[in-house]
C-alpha cells in the first residue's frame, strides 16, 4: 500500500493537518485500511518533536508549518531553512537533493579492485574534508561540468555514478527552489534574492552548521580512551566501508581510524545494523562549537550551563580563587551531548546559541530582512565557525559555493531542428524522404554545401549552452535580457479559451492576442528573435501545439476574429505559421520547470508567460519524441508536414 511506502515523518505532518482536534497522530493513522506499525508511528512522532516540527501536544510549530510545504523529508527541509538564514543555500540544496534520492552511486556487487578504485575516487572528491557530504556535492558539480561538455556518460561510468539519479536530483533541486520562493524565503530581487542567500556558500564550516541542524540527533561522539564511536543509543558504532572517513575500506584498525579523526564529533545520515554491528553512513566530521550551537532542541534547558571547579578548589574560601583559571563549566545541549570547557567560553557559546535560535524563530514567523544587529549575529557565527575549523586543522575545500548551471533534465534524445529554411524566392520547407522536415538553404549558404541547417542551428545552440546563466534562478530583469540575447528564440505560452479558436487559427493562419501579450511578442519579434508560441486550451490538461509569429503587422481579416483568450471580438490579428498541431498532456511536461516563472512547472503558465529558451526548446521537442495522441484536436493531418521554424529576418 502507498501509505507504507511514504516517508513516515512526512506522513505524520500531513496527518496532523487532516486529523480531527484532540486526536493524536498515531490514533489517526491507525484508522487507515493498511495502517503503519504503531511503534514506527510513535518513533516518527518522537523524531518530529526532537527536530521541533511538533510541540509537546503534537501541534505544528512555526517550523512544522514550513516543513509541510517542502517536497522532501522534514529533516531535509530544516536543513534548507537553516541554510537560508545562514546564507549558504546552493551547496545545502544540492546535498539535500542528493540525500533525498538515495541511489546516487552504482556500487558493483563484485570486483573488489573496482570497489577500491571507486573508494579512491570518492577520497579525491572529499579533498581532505573528512566528509561524505562533500563527496555528494562534488559529484553533482563535476557531473554538471561533464554534462555541459557532453561527456556525462563517461563520467558516470568512471565514477560509478547513477546518471538517471543525477537527472532526477537536478529536477528535484529546481522544484525545491521553487517552493522556497513560494514560501517567501527567497525573493526575485532585492535584499533577499538568490545572491543574498548564498553570501556564505563558499564557507564549508557554515554549510556543515546548516546540515547538522537537520541531521540531529544523528551525531556520534569519539571516545578516544576506548577508541570507539558512540551515539545516543549505541555504545559502539563503526564507520561504513563506503565512507571517506574509512579510507582503507575496512582494512585499517578501527581504533586507528578513530584516532585519525581531527575532532570528537561526527554527524551522519543513517545508522544500519548487521547482526551485532552498527554502521553509520554518509558521515562528516564537525567541530564542537558547531554541535554546541546548532544541534539539539531550540528550547534551552534550565540547567544548560553549570559551573564546577577542578579538584582542590572546592574547599577554598577565597572569592578571587573562585573566578580563577581553575574554574570550568559544563554546557549541556541535551541529556547526552555535553561539553566541558572554561566558564567564559561556555557562557559565550550559550549566548551564541540563544541568539541563533531567537533569530531563527523570528525568521520562521516573518520572512523580513534581517536587521543590522541580526546581520552582526550571523557574521559573528561565521567567524567563530571558521576559526574553530582552522583550530582543528580542517581544510576549506575550494569551490564549495560554485553556482550550478542552468540545465533542463535530459529526458529525451536529440534537439529541436529549428532550421533556417527561408529562401530568396520565399519558398518554404518540404517533406524529406524519411518523413522528417527538410528546409531549403539560403543562397548565401552555398559556400558550405556540406553543412546542413541542423548543424548550423546546433552550432548556435551550442554557443548558448556553453554560456549558460550562472544561476538556476534568473531573478533580475537584466539577467533575463542577457539570457534572451544568448538564444535566437523566445518562447511564449498562449492560452486559448475554446477549441474552436484553435481551429479558426489553423484555417486562417492568424491569432488575436490580448493587448498585453501582443505588445510583448511584438517587442520580441522586433528584437530579431524567432517568436515561438506554445498553445494550451484553458482547463484541457494539454498543450495543443506550437507555431511561430511571421510578422508584427496586424492582418485585417474578412471575418470578425475573436480574441482567442477571452472571446471578445476584434477586427485584426497577427499572422502565425503552425509548426505542430497535436495534444501533449501536461503530465508529460512535469519535468520541465520555468526559471522565468519562479521555477513553476511550464503547465502552470498564464497567457503571455515567457519560457526560458532551453526549457521552451525541450517542451517543443516533446512533439517530436512523444507519440501523437489519437485524440488530437487538429482536423488537418497535413500539419505533420508543417514547415519548420525559421529565424526572424
Amino acid at each position: 500500500p502507498e501509505i507504507l511506502c511514504t516517508p513516515l515523518q512526512e506522513l505524520c505532518l500531513f496527518s496532523k493537518q487532516l486529523a480531527p482536534p484532540n486526536t493524536s497522530i498515531v490514533d489517526f493513522l491507525s484508522r487507515a485500511i493498511d495502517p503503519p506499525s504503531s511503534i514506527v508511528s510513535r518513533s516518527a512522532v518522537s523524531l518530529l518533536k526532537t527536530i521541533d516540527a511538533l510541540d509537546t501536544w503534537e501541534d505544528l510549530t512555526d517550523l512544522g508549518h514550513h516543513l509541510v510545504d517542502f517536497p522532501v523529508e522534514p529533516r531535509y527541509g530544516k536543513m534548507l531553512i537553516y541554510a537560508v538564514v545562514l546564507k549558504c543555500l546552493d551547496p545545502v540544496l544540492t546535498i539535500v537533493c542528493c540525500l533525498s534520492y538515495r541511489e546516487v552511486f552504482c556500487v558493483p556487487a563484485s570486483a573488489s579492485d573496482r570497489r577500491r578504485s571507486c573508494a579512491l575516487e570518492r577520497a579525491k572528491f572529499a579533498n581532505g574534508s573528512f566528509s561524505d557530504h562533500m563527496v555528494l556535492l562534488r559529484i553533482f558539480q563535476n557531473w554538471q561540468e561533464a554534462r555541459k561538455q557532453g561527456r556525462e556518460r563517461q563520467f558516470c561510468a568512471q565514477n560509478m555514478v547513477n546518471g538517471a539519479a543525477m537527472e532526477m536530483i537536478m529536477g528535484t533541486r529546481a522544484q525545491v527552489l521553487a517552493q522556497l520562493r513560494a514560501s517567501g524565503f527567497i525573493k526575485s530581487k532585492g535584499p533577499l534574492d538568490i545572491k543574498y542567500v548564498n553570501t556564505n556558500s563558499d564557507n564549508w564550516a557554515v554549510v556543515k552548521a546548516a546540515l547538522i541542524g537537520g541531521l540531529y540527533p544523528n551525531i556520534a561522539r569519539v571516545d578516544r580512551e576506548h577508541g570507539v564511536l558512540r551515539t545516543v543509543k549505541e555504545h559502539k558504532v563503526q564507520v561504513h566501508t563506503t565512507s571517506v572517513l574509512n579510507e582503507s575500506g575496512g582494512t585499517l584498525n578501527k581504533q586507528n581510524l578513530v584516532e585519525r579523526l581531527p575532532t570528537d564529533w561526527v554527524m551522519f545520515e543513517e545508522m544500519t545494523r548487521v547482526g551485532r554491528l552498527c554502521h553509520i553512513r554518509t558521515a562528516t566530521v564537525v567541530s564542537p562549537i558547531t554541535v554546541a550551537v546548532f544541534a539539539g532542541p531550540s528550547k534551552i534547558p534550565f540547567d544548560a550551563l553549570s559551573d564546577s571547579h577542578l579538584e582542590g578548589s572546592a574547599g577554598s574560601d577565597s572569592e578571587e580563587e573562585d573566578v580563577g583559571p581553575d574554574q570550568t563549566a559544563t554546557l549541556k545541549v541535551d541529556d547526552w551531548a555535553t561539553f566541558r570547557t572554561d566558564s567564559e567560553a561556555a557562557q559565550l557559546a550559550l549566548q551564541l546559541r540563544v541568539k541563533w535560535h531567537s533569530l531563527l524563530s523570528k525568521k520562521l514567523r516573518s520572512n523580513k530582512i534581517l536587521t543590522y544587529t541580526e546581520e552582526t549575529i550571523i557574521t559573528a557565527i561565521v567567524r567563530v565557525l571558521s576559526a574553530e575549523e582552522q583550530f582543528f586543522g580542517l581544510t576549506q575545500p575550494p569551490g564549495v559555493g560554485k553556482r550550478p548551471y542552468l540545465m533542463v533534465p535530459d529526458l529525451m534524445s536529440g534537439r529541436i531542428d529549428f532550421s533556417d529554411n527561408s529562401s530568396v524566392d520565399g519558398s518554404v520547407s518540404s517533406v524529406s524522404s524519411d518523413g522528417g522536415l527538410a528546409g531549403n538553404r539560403k543562397k548565401n549558404d552555398s559556400a558550405s554545401p556540406n553543412k546542413s541547417n541542423f548543424e548550423r542551428f546546433n552550432g548556435n545552440a551550442k554557443n548558448y549552452e556553453e554560456n549558460p546563466s550562472p544561476t538556476p534562478s534568473v531573478s533580475s530583469s537584466v539577467e533575463l535580457q542577457r539570457a534572451n540575447c544568448a538564444s535566437p528564440f523566445r518562447y511564449f505560452v498562449i492560452k486559448a479559451g475554446q477549441l474552436k479558436f484553435i481551429d479558426v487559427s489553423v484555417v486562417h493562419k492568424m491569432w488575436a492576442f490580448l493587448p498585453v501579450t501582443q505588445n510583448k511578442i511584438i517587442q520580441a519579434y522586433k528584437g530579431g528573435k524567432t517568436v515561438v508560441l506554445v498553445f494550451s486550451i484553458q482547463g484541457s490538461g494539454h498543450f495543443q501545439g506550437y507555431a511561430r509569429l511571421t510578422s508584427d503587422t496586424p492582418v485585417m481579416g474578412d471575418i470578425t476574429l475573436p480574441d482567442m483568450a477571452t472571446g471578445h471580438f476584434f477586427n485584426s490579428a497577427l499572422p502565425i505559421e503552425w509548426v505542430k498541431r497535436s495534444n501533449i498532456p501536461h503530465h508529460a511536461t512535469r519535468h520541465l520547470f520555468n526559471p522565468y516563472n519562479d521555477y513553476a512547472k511550464v503547465q502552470m503558465s498564464r497567457d503571455g508567460q515567457e519560457i526560458e529558451p532551453t526549457v521552451g526548446e525541450a517542451l517543443c521537442q516533446l512533439w517530436e519524441t512523444i507519440p501523437w495522441s489519437s485524440s488530437s484536436n487538429g482536423p488537418l493531418p497535413h500539419f505533420q508536414r508543417a514547415p519548420r521554424l525559421v529565424r526572424a529576418p
